[in-house]
């Protein structure tokens, strides 16, 4: 049976995830790479391996490519747990959790810049610029200098936190 294709990974899609949960087998095992900041332990768990090929060039290269990890059946992602947790529950559903921080959101948003997952990127900064839970309140500093020293100056997520720093911040 053919493999389904991606005819854009610019935007998480229902039709596309659905054929590819349809008529795809191949799952691989994935886990974050430590622990979080709440000491809870790795995230461990499964998913399709071309539903995240669809979504990310890097992993489509890598899994797909000639590379080594083609043949592995398993992967470690450089997030903590919450943020693996959120991008599973993205590449299956095409939502992000509501409630909480913007910032709660910056890690991922930096791993899918390296994994070239443009999808995400536009969910995130969608969320992070909706969020209405916050208010007015900034992003701690802590975590906007994390996404600030990780990003380019290109980023959206670097523009918009500079933007909102130098705007709204009250020394």
């Amino acid at each position: 049976m053919p493999q389904p294709t991606c005819d854009t990974a610019a935007a998480w899609s229902l039709r596309i995830t659905t054929k590819i949960l349809g008529r795809t087998t191949g799952i691989i095992k994935v886990r974050s790479t430590d622990e979080d900041e709440n000491d809870d332990e790795a995230f461990k768990g499964v998913i399709h391996k071309t539903l995240l090929c669809c979504y990310s060039k890097y992993y489509r290269a890598a899994l797909q490519g000639a590379f080594a990890e083609a043949s592995s059946r398993s992967i470690v992602l450089d997030l903590d747990p919450v943020s693996c947790n959120t991008l599973i529950g993205w590449l299956y559903s095409g939502k992000l959790p509501t409630g909480g921080r913007r910032e709660q959101f910056f890690a991922l948003y930096i791993f899918a810049g390296k994994t070239d997952m443009l999808a995400l990127r536009r969910a995130i900064m969608t969320r992070v610029v909706g969020t209405k839970s916050d208010g007015l309140a900034l992003p701690s500093f802590e975590k906007a200098t994390l996404a600030l020293n990780s990003l380019p100056q290109t980023s959206p997520l670097y523009r918009w936190l500079l933007d909102t720093y130098i705007h709204h911040w009250l020394p």
